[in-house]
């Protein structure tokens, strides 16, 4: 990168230029480069004793918080990031649409403010606060039966992830949104990430998606139980397991101007594939596979 422009960029976003300087000088950095582009087959580590070792080792993840403030907080929080990134967003009346909305605190604060909100979700889960929305109970990459469109803004959270087809997400995404209007996507922890399996309220084993078996895996749920979502699950929930690159590529083929494009990196338990080279090597993975844990886009409809 030429020195003005480093200089530049230093003095007009001193966060992100941090954070994107410790990421390049991470001394792991090439190693771990070194690790995954190393031909496989990858080696599991399927055992009690390196499993037991490894959960023996590591703190509980951080509650997440399911009870009535905290689903509150949460959603009066990310309403309140919208306000601060979809234009406009702060003259009450737009029609908004929310893609995968749990438990939809994030609609309920937006309608009270004086947005008109449709939630579509695979599940009714809605907190009682918010069972006065309008609500569709589809499944996305069917296609959502409205009109085309007929939304100002289209926004979701942790979902995307999950999704079977998130090409076909994004497209009826882009069908209901009015020419001009914002669809914004947040989600994570990315399925290569660290805690990618979305385990962590029962393994506290980072990267346990590579290191160990899904059948052996399942083995140890069964035993330890699933507690997710608030609530004791019979498995855990679907991943669709796409890398970075497959969504990078989604949003430049989506025929919409690429606004923004943010990203949460953990760096945190990079040692751990240092430690056990045999299971992350023939994988393809890269390093910014394995350390991007969530993103935040910004799409503009022509």
């Amino acid at each position: 990168m030429p020195v003005r422009l480093k200089e530049r960029l230093k003095k007009a976003f001193p966060g992100a230029y941090a954070r994107w300087l410790a990421h390049r000088r991470h001394p792991l950095r090439a190693q771990i480069s070194r690790i995954l582009a190393s031909a496989g087959p990858a080696v599991y580590l399927d055992s009690d004793e390196e499993f037991d070792a490894l959960q023996n080792s590591f703190p509980p993840y951080p509650d997440y918080g399911y009870d009535a403030y905290s689903c509150y907080r949460r959603g009066v929080e990310r309403s309140l990031a919208l306000f601060n990134c979809l234009p406009g967003f702060r003259s009450p009346g737009a029609a908004v649409l929310e893609i995968g909305c749990a438990d939809a605190m994030v609609g309920a604060a937006l309608a009270l403010y004086g947005h008109t909100v449709t939630l579509v979700d695979l599940q009714d889960r809605r907190d009682n606060r918010a069972k006065g929305l309008a609500f569709l109970q589809v499944d996305v990459c069917e296609g959502i039966p409205l009109k085309e469109s007929s939304f100002d803004a289209i926004y979701s959270y942790n979902t995307l992830e999950h999704i079977a087809d998130p090409r076909k997400t994004l497209r009826e995404c882009v069908r209901l949104c009015k020419p001009g209007g914002r669809i914004y996507f947040e989600f994570g922890p990315l399925y290569a990430s660290a805690w990618g399996l979305h385990a962590y309220n029962t393994l506290r084993i980072p990267y346990a998606q590579f290191l160990f078996s899904l059948h052996f895996i399942e083995q140890k749920l069964n035993i330890l139980g699933i507690n997710d979502l608030g609530e004791k699950r019979a498995a855990l929930q679907p991943m669709n397991q796409w890398r970075l690159q497959q969504f990078t590529q989604l949003w430049q083929e989506s025929g919409c101007v690429v606004e923004s494009v943010r990203q949460y990196d953990e760096l945190r338990f990079l040692d751990m594939i240092r430690r056990f080279p045999g299971a992350f090597a023939g994988r393809g993975l890269t390093y910014e596979d394995v350390t991007r844990q969530s993103l935040f886009v910004l799409l503009r409809k022509p």
